[in-house]
């Protein structure tokens, strides 16, 4: 039997806390003050995780964090099911970790999700949310906590890289950008890295050991590259920042284009080596736009 929904104690101090800010807060409650009086919705106070099966939630209350597939950094959330996908409904979402993004895939049909501009909707931090309402068929995106689903916006994704991984990353690169649905592309626009200084220098920085911007994996595309030296070696708080590929030469003499790949993810690598000794986290954060790989 499905379990009708109810709204009963949605107040404003509870949207503070639960959606990440003030603002936020005091958004959404000013919108929910539209919503059909005569008729009951259901709001819990404490939010749980629910995790995303082959593309598919299950929903069995009203605030729900969502956590991807097998920890993935990035997921398609393709449709909500459970007891709340029931005409009237209201569901609240954000993600359930920081390093992991939650992508609401647009598509029209039972349970599938009808974003705003027939865009994919990218949930990137615990602070994102995403406020949807069923018609009896399907959600309906209503409001979100920014437009990341125009397309040509600029998007932050923020990646903190632990010691351990920033000494294998010619092994191992790691995701600075998630790869965006099928249809679509990563445009990197730049990027600003920090070094923020534990209390050991890297050393063993070698001619070469830069680190590399690219599509996909260390043999990808590449966008932009850092040096290492004077960087990654500096024993304090060190700061640089990463230009987008450069535009062409104003007499035209010198092409610039680049073959985007579409559904990859940005990833940043060691060029060659592996850096030795050191205990300092790269930060990264990235801005980037998300554009149609297909008309």
């Amino acid at each position: 039997m499905a379990i009708t929904p109810k709204i009963t104690d949605l107040d404003e101090v509870h949207l503070k806390a639960g959606l990440g800010s003030r603002r936020t807060g005091e958004h959404v409650a000013s919108l929910l003050k539209g919503l059909d009086t005569g008729r009951t919705y259901d709001v819990v106070k404490a939010d749980t995780e629910v995790t995303i099966a082959s593309g598919v939630a299950a929903a069995t209350q009203a605030y729900h964090t969502i956590d991807t597939e097998s920890d993935a950094s990035t997921d398609d959330l393709d449709s909500v099911t459970g007891d709340l996908a029931v005409d009237g409904s209201s569901l609240f979402i954000r993600p359930a970790h920081a390093d992991r993004s939650i992508v609401l895939a647009h598509a029209i049909g039972t349970n599938k999700i009808a974003c705003p501009g027939g865009h994919d909707l990218t949930l990137s931090d615990v602070t994102d949310w995403a406020w949807l309402k069923h018609n009896g068929t399907q959600w309906t995106v209503l409001a979100w906590s920014s437009l990341v689903g125009q397309e040509g916006d600029i998007l932050v994704q923020e990646t903190t890289i632990a010691t351990a991984a920033v000494k294998t990353l010619n092994a191992t690169p790691v995701v600075i950008i998630p790869a965006p649905s099928a249809d679509e592309f990563v445009a990197f626009v730049d990027a600003t890295l920090f070094l923020d200084f534990a209390s050991a220098a890297y050393d063993g920085i070698a001619a070469g050991e830069d680190l590399l911007v690219s599509y996909t994996d260390a043999s990808g595309q590449a966008v932009g590259v850092v040096e290492c030296t004077g960087f990654m070696d500096q024993g304090a708080d060190t700061i640089r920042y990463l230009p987008g590929p450069s535009i062409a030469a104003v007499d035209g003499s010198t092409a610039n284009d680049l073959t985007p790949v579409a559904q990859a993810a940005i990833v940043i690598s060691m060029l060659v080596g592996e850096i030795a000794t050191g205990d300092s986290p790269l930060k990264v954060r990235a801005r980037y736009r998300r554009l149609k790989a297909a008309w």
